[in-house]
């Protein structure tokens, strides 16, 4: 097919259209070989993003989850001491709540005000605001002087129960809270608790918080010893270089900027243009019809004003035209 359309050129002979069309032929067949080889190297570029993305995500996820997970055994663990509590204690009090939708930090708040409440009492053993958690001034567990005193709650009469409430944690609890408050599925919860194992979930929650300590001492030591390698490569070169990088970059948005706002003013231009065309366009069609019947009634009046005139026989004549109508 080649041949053939280069055959229009007067000035080639065949042995000269061969010789091109082999050339041509080569050379399309070299820039297929680069193509190729450039679609192989992208594509083992590709390959090993892959394969470094599967492998440093996942690590990332499992450097995630084990601060998550000692951050947490931290929190229980430090939570437990505060409301001088055990560990266990507390996990087993959370729990409960938990399995009632009560989260841990709603929890904590009702045993900060139990404990408050009880510190109150123990101040002031007579006075009558106080009376509802007077007979737990001498337990020395809050987690445990807190179960028993839901527990006894749960026992007297809604009247009563709403008063209490609103003595020790200054109002009147709502939706989960009152529920765990006043045993409605207090029972069931804590039968779907009994197969856990706490005294081990304990242990193990102590051992990592322990872990967390340990991996937040190394992270300081690593950040001051950090402070200490940075100042030996930063210095006023790095910090020119960086100054130099960052003006460019704001050259360059504000270069954006500018050219944003001359396409911004071109784009108003073309809007306002087109609303003239749009509404001479709707005007035109508008008066149309109007302009239209004017010019039928013109036309019709110079003709009958002209009617029997040379001039317009003259023009019938040319068209072939026959009598006057």
């Amino acid at each position: 097919m080649l041949t053939e359309i280069l055959k229009i050129q007067p000035k080639l002979d065949n042995k000269e259209l061969n010789q091109m069309e082999r050339q041509l032929g080569s050379r399309f067949t070299r820039i297929a070989k680069s193509f190729g080889r450039g679609l192989k190297v992208a594509s083992v570029a590709a390959l090993g993003a892959a394969v470094l993305d599967k492998l440093i995500n996942p690590l990332q996820e499992v450097k995630a989850a084990i601060d998550r997970t000692l951050g947490k055994a931290d929190d229980i663990v430090t939570n437990a001491k505060q409301f001088n509590t055990t560990t266990e204690n507390l996990l087993k009090l959370r729990s409960l709540g938990n399995v009632r939708g009560i989260t841990n930090e709603n929890l904590d708040m009702l045993l900060t005000k139990f404990q408050g409440s009880v510190a109150a009492a123990a101040a002031n053993p007579n006075d009558p605001a106080n009376s509802a958690v007077r007979n737990y001034v001498g337990e020395k567990d809050t987690a445990v002087a807190f179960y028993n005193f839901i527990t006894q709650l749960q026992k007297m009469d809604k009247n009563t129960q709403l008063l209490i409430q609103t003595q020790v944690f200054g109002e009147k609890q709502v939706l989960k809270m009152a529920e765990f408050l006043q045993d409605v599925g207090f029972k069931e919860s804590a039968a779907s608790l009994a197969k856990v194992n706490f005294a081990q979930v304990a242990k193990a929650t102590e051992k990592n918080a322990e872990l967390n300590d340990r991996m937040t001492a190394n992270r300081t030591v690593n950040e001051l010893n950090d402070m200490t390698a940075k100042a030996r490569v930063i210095n006023s070169g790095t910090i020119a270089n960086v100054n130099r990088s960052e003006i460019s970059a704001l050259n360059r948005e504000n270069g954006k900027i500018a050219r944003s706002a001359a396409a911004f003013t071109a784009e108003e231009n073309i809007a306002e243009i087109t609303d003239q065309l749009e509404q001479l366009t709707s005007n035109i069609i508008t008066q149309l019809p109007i302009l239209m019947d004017g010019m039928k009634g013109v036309i019709a009046l110079i003709f009958k004003l002209l009617k029997g005139s040379p001039l317009i026989r003259g023009v019938k004549n040319l068209f072939g035209g026959g009598k006057d109508d």
